[in-house]
């Protein structure tokens, strides 16, 4: 059975949340998948915390992960480190699109990344029509500076956890342009990727005006661009660590030999070493809850 990881960082979505979750699960187990949806709930003032427990009371598929501040690029960051299957999927909340995760799944056993295109051959973008040209302008830019082959970078999207795990710590980003570098890191790391049609759909008005936006994007976008036109280095030991995995890899040590961990989790052998083996943790600024045992 198909097992799959969706991530979706939450910012104060009271208003949408319960049922686009419930909406969301529904559509999951009718595609018969195996399935964790991770919320990653980033400094919401409302209450979308609250919410988001109560669907974890209600169906232990659910995970929470809490963050005291807003951020982004943070949220993707920690749900893609506490994934707890090879197949990711990141969504925003106002955009569940079970047509794309259905193709998506199947594409992971070929690619190791499927992007959702806004503007590939058979889209439909029903947003106004200066959020369509931003995005044209956007990717158009990042074809002309940084060389992008593909024709879009932010919104629904598919990884496999294994390949960009140490791509994820290498992001220089952490706000809204967080999952548009790692996309780029991604192809310059030569990550096998195919993009498909999505059907794009606005469920509740925009938070910010485009100036708004674009105003506070523009520091970020600088940043990314020094990262991407530096070298890409080696990664090191500490980029291939995901928290979910050490978890459970401490726990069955208590039972099991190193290859029987192997064996049973299918694991690497280095990875599972590098967890048993002794060695401070940086601070930990995620709350998790919801966790399964």
């Amino acid at each position: 059975m198909t097992a799959i990881s969706i991530i979706i960082p939450v910012y104060n979505e009271e208003v949408i949340l319960a049922e686009a979750v419930e909406g969301l699960i529904r559509g999951l187990d009718s595609l018969r998948f195996s399935f964790e949806v991770l919320l990653c709930e980033n400094g919401s003032t409302d209450g979308t915390a609250a919410i988001a427990r109560d669907l974890s009371r209600a169906d232990a598929r659910v995970r929470i992960l809490h963050l005291s501040y807003p951020s982004y690029g943070h949220a993707l960051r920690a749900g893609i480190e506490h994934a707890r299957y090879d197949r990711l999927v990141l969504l925003n909340l106002d955009l569940c699109d079970m047509e794309f995760l259905a193709r998506a799944s199947a594409l992971l056993d070929q690619f190791e990344c499927v992007v959702g295109s806004k503007v590939a051959p058979g889209s439909k973008d029903e947003r106004p029509l200066v959020r369509r040209l931003i995005t044209r302008l956007f990717n158009g830019f990042l074809r002309v500076a940084l060389g992008f082959k593909g024709s879009d970078t932010h919104g629904i999207k598919a990884f496999r956890r294994h390949r960009v795990l140490p791509l994820v710590r290498a992001c220089a980003t952490n706000a809204e342009l967080f999952d548009t570098e790692l996309v780029l890191r991604a192809h310059r790391a030569g990550v096998t990727w195919q993009e498909i049609p999505v059907t794009v759909r606005e469920c509740r008005p925009a938070r910010t005006t485009v100036l708004g936006r674009a105003v506070r994007t523009l520091p970020e976008l600088l940043t990314l661009l020094r990262a991407c036109w530096k070298r890409p280095e080696p990664a090191k030991p500490d980029e291939l660590f995901n928290a979910y995995d050490r978890e459970r890899v401490c726990r069955l040590a208590q039972h099991f030999s190193v290859e029987e961990i192997v064996e049973l989790t299918l694991i690497p052998r280095s990875h599972v070493l590098y967890y048993l083996t002794p060695k401070p943790q940086p601070e930990e600024r995620w709350t998790v809850l919801g966790l399964a045992k």
